[in-house]
């Protein structure tokens, strides 16, 4: 019985996400699939524009997806409400209760994945995580046994550097709820190091104009991945045909490449001088 009304309800979410028949696009798929996703502000990736427009790398990740996925009748759209962006534990939130049906970039947590959240076998892109310091204060990096006795800043709720063998060598200071919080706080001896992606602390860099007083090293740790997370209420052969698509734009390098030419390379040109 309770497979039968799971079933049900699986049926129900995802007839009511259907294009209007009179849409142009969706002519040669009139059931259309749209999985809606949340609006959070994510440094030097995704936010909303002074006149409510959304801007960022995602965008145009979003925009090369959609012609991709197009001929598969599936198609990513991100909902505007009333409340603008949202923060990332409502988003979370409501992607569980299936209030949305995908996020666009999302790393993966236990946390998370208690809650339901389901991710895409494939990663939709991949970020360098880099050391950034003082650099009047810079000291060598070679490897984490160099961050030992260093306070270093993440930013609260990222999943990057929770792993058990981190937590034994390191001492962190969590309690940022924003990159910027933390390059204020390295700014004024606060912390000795920030670990956190290229595009986020980069961005904030640029943007409070510290470059000339901040540096980094590129080969801190691993890449973070970042995934389609989807609401437990979408099918497997609907996250199965978004992974082939994944899969195939992973092996032309078309994502990596907006990444890259559209904010990474950029940080990499501001904020590395020549033989750096």
């Amino acid at each position: 019985m309770n497979r039968v009304f799971v079933s049900f309800l699986l049926i129900v979410s995802f007839i009511s996400f259907p294009a209007p028949a009179s849409n142009p696009e969706s002519a040669s798929h009139p059931r259309m699939i749209v999985l809606y996703m949340p609006v959070h502000r994510s440094v030097g990736q995704l936010w909303l524009d002074s006149t409510g427009h959304l801007r960022g790398v995602r965008v145009h990740l979003l925009q090369v997806l959609n012609r991709n996925l197009k001929p598969l009748g599936i198609k990513l759209c991100y909902r505007i409400t009333r409340q603008g962006e949202l923060p990332i534990g409502r988003c979370i939130d409501e992607l569980a209760q299936n209030r949305y049906q995908a996020y666009l970039g999302l790393g993966i947590s236990p946390e998370r994945k208690k809650k339901g959240i389901l991710y895409s076998r494939v990663p939709l892109y991949t970020v360098p995580n880099v050391l950034w310091m003082l650099k009047k204060n810079a000291f060598p990096y070679k490897g984490l046994s160099s961050l030992k006795g260093k306070r270093i800043g993440t930013v609260c709720g990222k999943p990057i550097l929770i792993q058990p063998k981190f937590e034994k060598m390191l001492t962190l200071d969590r309690s940022a709820m924003t990159p910027a919080i933390n390059v204020n706080k390295l700014l004024h001896g606060r912390l000795d190091a920030i670990v956190d992606p290229l595009s986020s602390t980069g961005t904030v860099v640029l943007q409070m104009g510290v470059e000339n007083r901040i540096e980094f090293c590129l080969t801190c740790l691993p890449a973070s991945k970042a995934f389609i997370g989807y609401s437990p209420a979408v099918p497997e052969s609907v996250r199965t045909q978004i992974d082939r698509i994944l899969e195939r734009l992973g092996t032309s390098g078309e994502i990596q490449n907006i990444m890259f030419s559209k904010l990474l390379d950029k940080l990499r040109k501001d904020l590395i001088n020549g033989e750096n």
